[in-house]
């Protein structure tokens, strides 16, 4: 049985955006040889942030200056994705980690009701972890799929990109064709 699992959480203010580069890639800021986070786990399968509140340029930023693709977050139907993300939870697909920020807001949050009846997120409980929670979980659902997972591309500013793109050429040049593949926004990268 394929699960997602709650690795770690990092919850810190001022957080500008060659901290957080240094959080993911170590001091050295090495794509190559990271430290940091992605040095301890691995390069991800993808990266999921908030757009909103100066979001988009740090995450702009991430990826031109220090290589780092993160997705922007798929906000639509949040209440939707809450549900679904509560069924893996109540099904043990998704195991978050015990006194954590994030367990304590899953366990805690409640919905209010608007004036026209419908539900609404309560503004005096912070839910930064549940978001991202959520965000991530939205991002990765298709590894919980029981079929085979899609093909995520790595990013081409990645080393892993890199390398997949060059050996991509050197198959073309070896089954005869002539021309290096240059991508394009339409290649089937996720970023």
């Amino acid at each position: 049985e394929k699960k997602l699992y709650h690795c770690g959480e990092v919850i810190a203010n001022g957080m500008y955006t060659r901290k957080v580069a240094e959080l993911l890639l170590g001091e050295g800021l090495d794509s190559e040889h990271p430290g940091g986070l992605i040095g301890r786990t691995g390069w991800p399968v993808a990266m999921v942030g908030d757009k909103s509140a100066g979001g988009e340029a740090i995450m702009t930023e991430l990826r031109e200056v220090y290589g780092l693709s993160i997705d922007p977050a798929d906000k639509k139907n949040k209440h939707d994705s809450i549900e679904l993300t509560n069924g893996d939870l109540q099904d043990e697909r998704l195991c978050i980690l015990k006194d954590s920020v994030l367990e304590n807001q899953l366990l805690s949050l409640q919905w209010d009701i608007d004036d026209w009846g419908k539900l609404r997120e309560r503004r005096d409980q912070p839910n930064d972890a549940a978001d991202c929670c959520i965000y991530a979980r939205r991002r990765a659902r298709h590894l919980l799929a029981d079929d085979s997972p899609e093909v995520i591309r790595p990013h081409r500013n990645t080393p892993e990109g890199q390398a997949l793109e060059m050996r991509e050429n050197e198959l073309r040049l070896i089954d005869g064709e002539n021309e290096f593949a240059f991508l394009d926004d339409d290649d089937g990268y996720n970023y």
